[in-house]
């Protein structure tokens, strides 16, 4: 036992029995469980008798413990804390390797576009684009796809979109055409000589925090051709949200 105060002395036998009742397929009485960990069996009665207080374990016959299900929060929490470039990085790899286009996952932060990673094929570099890199809002299929769950009549969302009625109305209308198609598919709008295609990250509650993205060289790809990699974007984008979905249901 180590010689921490007795707060931390607390928590570190919590931890044990915890662990302790994490391992065997069948629950564990208290002198099993005081067995494991080398504490008295008084003390791992009163942490047992915490946790199940606190929802993390539960006498699931008389005098026989178990982990509760709350235990998987804990697990699930680092999920849902892992940046969210982390867990898109693999793929992101394996859209750049099976396409041969660069791989981009942008979010919006405040009211910016912001590229969360990306992932360039190395024999490609006619574009730079990488992480804290800013996307137009309006002409980027990211910017187009993030805004495509805010009602975009609402006065603030107005205000972020500069360049006078006529070009948030093209916004409008585009942003409008990706929400109803799932997927926004731009064409040297961007950038001349980039053609795009993105489909959302979709949170819970209909949110799109994020968008997935494909860039190609239109001197080597058209945008009609670029739409010809839509099915493994989505696929892409399928796994992210699995990820998004099941960290958030861990804070539920």
């Amino acid at each position: 036992m180590s010689q921490a105060p007795e707060s931390l002395r607390a928590v570190e036998r919590g931890l044990a029995v915890l662990s302790a009742l994490a391992d065997p397929a069948d629950p564990l009485s208290v002198s099993q469980v005081a067995a494991k960990v080398g504490f008295s069996r008084a003390a791992v009665r009163r942490v047992l008798l915490t946790l199940c207080e606190l929802g993390y374990a539960t006498e699931s016959r008389p005098g026989r413990y178990a982990p509760r299900a709350n235990v998987l929060r804990l697990g699930w929490r680092t999920l849902a804390l892992r940046p969210l470039a982390e867990l898109a990085r693999p793929v992101l790899e394996e859209l750049c390797e099976r396409t041969g286009h660069i791989a981009v996952l942008s979010r919006r932060l405040g009211v910016e576009i912001i590229v969360e990673a990306a992932m360039v094929p190395r024999d490609r570099n006619v574009f730079h684009v990488s992480a804290g890199d800013r996307l137009p809002r309006m002409t980027s299929d990211a910017g187009r796809l993030l805004y495509s769950s805010e009602d975009m009549s609402d006065p603030v969302v107005e205000s972020l979109l500069h360049g006078g009625d006529a070009a948030v109305a093209r916004f409008d209308a585009a942003v409008a055409l990706a929400r109803r198609q799932g997927y926004c598919l731009v064409d040297q709008e961007m950038e001349p000589g980039l053609v795009s295609l993105g489909v959302p990250i979709r949170g819970r509650e209909g949110s799109t925090p994020a968008a997935l993205s494909l860039y190609a060289y239109a001197g080597a790809m058209s945008a009609t051709e670029l739409l010809d990699h839509l099915p493994v974007l989505m696929d892409g984008s399928a796994r992210l949200e699995s990820d998004l979905l099941r960290g958030a249901a861990a804070f539920a």
